[in-house]
């Protein structure tokens, strides 16, 4: 007997990208919890869209939250990146997680969750990012 099943998939708006420049040459990268702070990365259970990112070892793909350290930017996330549970219920300290980021990009600033670090503004810039303030 035949039966019919439902999927639904939740897809976060990205109010905070202004074009479509750059989302076709996203590329898959390793976030490694250790390298995050659960409360101040992701203090709604998700690392934001739009989250810039430094390299912790591009040979890997793992990268870094961009806390104003030293590093080269990898780029921002594609989109939001939901933090693991534990089997208790807890936030997961460790772990990775595969997810995608932009490397160059127009951004509406003020709709980042997390905004840039000065630092990682300036390097984006150098990327080819854009910062749109509307």
């Amino acid at each position: 007997m035949l039966k019919r099943t439902t999927e639904s998939y939740a897809f976060s708006p990205i109010e905070w990208l202004s074009s479509e420049d750059g989302t076709d040459s996203r590329r898959t990268v390793t976030i490694d919890l250790a390298n995050f702070t659960q409360a101040t990365h992701a203090p709604n259970g998700y690392l934001p869209g739009g989250l810039f990112v430094k390299w912790d070892d591009d040979t890997t793909g793992k990268v870094t939250a961009d806390d104003n350290v030293a590093g080269d930017l990898a780029g921002c996330l594609w989109e939001e990146v939901q933090w693991p549970k534990d089997s208790a219920g807890a936030y997961a300290t460790t772990g990775v997680i595969p997810t995608a980021i932009l490397r160059r990009g127009m951004l509406i600033e003020p709709k980042l969750e997390i905004a840039p670090s000065a630092a990682a503004r300036t390097d984006a810039l150098a990327m080819g990012f854009q910062f749109d303030q509307y």
